[in-house]
């Protein structure tokens, strides 16, 4: 299976259960260029442990609403529909992961 999905208003509901990872981004940002190239790295690494949902903002503006998302590329941390942790910019593979890995 994998871990790397994108999101829209149809499957948000399967965020609810577990730590899942979403990913805010754009197609135009170029700082998210960046940050995509490590977040499919972190989708292998982590492989099944978490989902990933990646969410073009642009396109999916209801739910970077109900997540106040204000700037991007933005990661918030899901962990049983809650968010426990959010991160701003381009991060670190490995800082990102030892984030995640606590939630686990």
């Amino acid at each position: 299976m994998n871990n790397l999905q994108e999101i829209n208003k149809d499957n948000e509901k399967s965020i609810e259960e577990g730590t899942n990872i979403l990913y805010f981004h754009a197609s135009w940002c170029k700082p998210c260029e960046i940050m995509s190239t490590v977040i499919e790295d972190l989708a292998e690494e982590l492989n099944e442990k978490v989902k990933i949902f990646k969410i073009d903002v642009e396109e999916n503006s209801d739910i970077s609403l109900k997540y106040s998302i204000g700037a991007i590329p933005t990661i918030l941390i899901i962990k049983n529909g809650e968010v426990v942790d959010s991160q701003i910019g381009v991060n670190d593979l490995n800082l990102l992961k030892n984030t995640i890995e606590a939630y686990l």
